[in-house]
Formats: structure tokens, C-alpha cells, sequence
């Protein structure tokens, strides 16, 4: 997930392609994984994707604590990030407990593209992007005050 001190919208807006492979994950056996690879002494490897774009935090990171347990169970994970980093992402992580995957794109005709060849052997990928500050703070204040705002 990102971490970051700053505020949660980017300035600009940024293009990612989630997919979803055949199988699900639940988020009980995620955290088990979690635990028994712990318990076993298993040593995590942990890629640590310092995002190379503007973000609202220069040490903007995308890390996954429970990634590694569920890859090494489910390495098709792992296959979808690469794929999704050879499509064009600056960066690629599962999501939550799994096992969705996302890319993060600079720009909508390459996510565009990468949505057919990550859609294939039960996969869905689907194309959004993130919000811009002004689209956030607009969303983010009470309905009251947006319903204000609509009359002025």
C-alpha cells in the first residue's frame, strides 16, 4: 500500500489496471499464511518499490506485508506483477490480502493497452485512475456543504 505522511490524493491523475486472476484469496488465510511463515522463521524478501513520479510524499512506498506469504502459495501473483511492470507499469503490487493485483500507469493509452493481454486464462482487468487533490477535497467534504456549493 502507499505509505505517506502527506495528503492522500496526488496532484495529478494516474492510470492503474487492477486484475482479479481465477481464485480468490480470503483475507483468514492471508493473515494464517502470515502468521505460519512467521512461526516458521521464514525470512521475507521484501521489494520495495520507491515510486520514481511526483507523489505527495518523496518516500512514497509500495509495500504489502502479507504479499509474500500469499506469492509464495499463489506465485501466479507474482506472474501478473511482472506481466503488469512489462505492460508498462512504473510499479505493480497485490492489493490487500489478495489476490487482486494492480499496476500503477503514467498515462491512459498504456493501461489501455494492457488490459487485453492481463485478461486472458480467467483473469479480469479493469482500467481506473486516482483522483487529483482538487477531485479529492471536492469528494471529501460533508454532503451539506457540496449540496451548498451546487446552489451558489
Amino acid at each position: 500500500m502507499f505509505r505517506s505522511s502527506s495528503p492522500a490524493a496526488p496532484r495529478s491523475v494516474w492510470f492503474l489496471v487492477i486484475v482479479r486472476p481465477p481464485f480468490g484469496v480470503s483475507t483468514a488465510e492471508a493473515y494464517a499464511w502470515y502468521d505460519e511463515d512467521r512461526g516458521a522463521g521464514v525470512r521475507e524478501v521484501r521489494e520495495l518499490q520507491l515510486l520514481p513520479v511526483p507523489w505527495p510524499s518523496r518516500a512514497a512506498q509500495m509495500i504489502n506485508d502479507l504479499e509474500p506469504p500469499v506469492v509464495r502459495r499463489h506465485p501466479e501473483i507474482f506472474a501478473l506483477k511482472v506481466q503488469l511492470k512489462e505492460l508498462g507499469a512504473i510499479a505493480a503490487a497485490m492489493s490487500g490480502s489478495g489476490s487482486a493485483v494492480f499496476g500503477l500507469f503514467r498515462g491512459r493509452a498504456a493501461a489501455e493497452r494492457a488490459i487485453r493481454p492481463l485478461s486472458k486464462g480467467g483473469a479480469r482487468a479493469l482500467l481506473t485512475r486516482t483522483l487529483t487533490r482538487a477531485e479529492h477535497e471536492r469528494r471529501a467534504r460533508p454532503v451539506a456543504a457540496r449540496q451548498v456549493a451546487r446552489r451558489c
